[in-house]
This record gives C-alpha cells, structure tokens and sequence, in this order.
C-alpha cells in the first residue's frame, strides 16, 4: 500500500475513493501477522509503520485454493 498513515484522518475524508494523506511520517500497513490477535489479521485492519525500519510482521501472502 502506497498511503501514508493518518490515525483520524478517515473521520473527515471523502466518503467515496478517499485518497489518504498527500505526506506523512508512516506507510500503511495493512493485515496482521502470526503474533497479533486475530482481529487484527484481516485486510481491512491498518497501521502506521515507519518505511525505513524492517520489520518480520510485515510482508505478503500468497494464496492458492485447493481443489
């Protein structure tokens, strides 16, 4: 996710298609991983995460359905 990371910034943006924040100090970070409850593993769950500092909980899954 290119956005930046606006903790109140949905409450007052566009209804439709918001564009997210023009700057900030934090990249979006969408989902959750392995060490975090499971509320916070679904795709519309977001976080704030500095784009220079690494981190194990933050990547991408790949899914293929079985059958």
């Amino acid at each position: 996710v290119q956005d930046w990371f606006e903790e109140y910034y949905y409450f007052e943006s566009p209804a439709d298609d918001p564009p997210g924040p023009k700057r900030g100090a934090l990249k979006v970070v969408r989902g959750g991983c392995f060490g975090m409850l499971a509320a916070d593993c679904r795709s519309a769950a977001r976080r704030g995460h500095d784009p220079a500092s690494p981190a194990e909980s933050i990547g991408f899954r790949v899914v293929m359905t079985a059958g």
